[in-house]
Parts: structure tokens; C-alpha cells; sequence
């Protein structure tokens, strides 16, 4: 009798995420005094089409501030965000692709300290501009502080401006104590910058008018 049938079926099986990682185009990891962030993410899947790329950004909190999906069909596929706007603070990046069959793969997480804000900076004493003192010896004193980043380095120059005077760094910094001031109204202006190159400064006019002339 001998008939015979036969079938036969062929099927591949899947059970990998697609590769996917950012590319040179990405801000790196890190702190920066700027506002915004770069993303470019590229994904491929050798055996299974690509559905899509999602690109998502966190808070210091992890909390999700936005997430775009970008589909695609196909083996091979990039995406772009360009995140702006962004308040000072700590963000997270990551991003995910899929495939038809449903594996997702998860790319690196990326951190970044956004900072903007300059370095507060008040001058105690003298604690007005304009300011009229007998003593030649007068003191200048000043606070400063930095809320994200840290602060680096504070300095000092006054009247002619043609030379600056280092009063710390490393957010180590001291008063101007070591200065006798001739008769004649001088101009003092104090920096501070964060670690950043975020800077402030702030400034007084002191009229002295001392019997002891230097």
C-alpha cells in the first residue's frame, strides 16, 4: 500500500532582546552648568524586527519625567531626543527596544547634575556700600555657599582691577584682614565661582579716612 504524507514546519526561536546602546552623540555622564541633555540611541536585532526604541528621563527621585517611544520595522534603527529646559538638579537616563516578539532589552542608565545657579555670595562686613570708616585697617568679610555642585575658588581684586588676589579655593576660602588702607575711597569686588565656572560677585566702596595715613 505504501502512501505516505508528510508535513513540515519551520520555525526560529527568539528568545533574546535587541542590542541597544547609546551612542558618542549622548552627553556623557557627568555635571554640567547647562540646561539640557543629548540622546542618540541605536538598536539592532539580528534574528527578530525591530518594533521600536523608548527613551526616558528621571528625576533625582527616579520618577519618570517624560518617556517617547519611536516605532520602527526592521533590523536596525536609531533615535534622537533632545531634552531642554531642564531645571537645575540630578536626571537619569535610560532607554529599552523591542522586537516583534516581544524581548525587550534595557540600555545603560546615564546620570546627570545639572547646575546653572551661581554660588551665593553676601558681604557681612562692610554691611552697606558706601560705606565711611576711620579705620585704615578695615576688615572685609563675606559668606558664600553652593546648593548643588560645590564651590571651587574665591578671589578678590580693588581699585585699579589690574591684579586678582586669591582668598581660597576647594570652598576653603578667608576674609580680607591683612590690608592697610591709604586715605582715598577704594573699590572692592569679591568672586566665587562653583566647580562648574558658575560665577557671582559682589562689591564695595569704602571711603577711608584715618589719621593713621599708611
Amino acid at each position: 500500500f505504501g502512501n505516505v504524507n508528510q508535513t513540515r514546519i519551520s520555525f526560529r526561536v527568539d528568545t533574546f532582546g535587541p542590542a541597544i546602546n547609546f551612542t558618542v552623540l549622548t552627553t556623557a555622564n557627568g555635571s554640567y552648568a547647562r540646561n539640557s541633555i543629548d540622546v542618540n540611541v541605536t538598536a539592532n536585532d539580528s534574528t527578530t524586527l525591530l518594533t521600536g526604541i523608548n527613551i526616558s528621563l528621571f528625576d533625582s527621585n527616579q520618577a519618570i519625567l517624560n518617556s517617547s517611544f519611536s516605532p520602527t520595522i526592521g533590523i536596525y534603527s536609531s533615535f534622537t531626543l533632545n531634552f531642554t529646559g531642564l531645571g537645575d538638579g540630578l536626571y537619569f537616563i535610560n532607554s529599552s527596544a523591542n522586537d516583534t516578539l516581544n524581548n525587550r532589552n534595557f540600555s545603560e542608565t546615564r546620570s546627570y547634575l545639572l547646575d546653572t545657579t551661581v554660588p551665593s555670595l553676601n558681604i557681612t562686613v562692610p554691611s552697606v556700600n558706601n560705606t565711611n570708616t576711620t579705620d585704615n585697617q578695615q576688615d572685609v568679610n563675606f559668606t558664600f555657599s553652593d546648593a548643588l555642585i560645590g564651590m571651587d575658588s574665591c578671589w578678590y581684586s580693588n581699585d585699579t582691577y589690574s591684579v586678582n588676589l586669591s582668598l581660597g579655593s576647594g570652598g576653603v576660602c578667608v576674609n580680607i584682614t591683612n590690608i592697610t588702607w591709604t586715605n582715598i575711597i577704594h573699590n572692592v569686588t569679591i568672586y566665587v565661582n562653583d566647580t562648574l565656572g558658575n560665577l557671582n560677585y559682589t562689591s564695595r566702596t569704602i571711603n577711608v579716612s584715618s589719621a593713621n595715613e599708611a
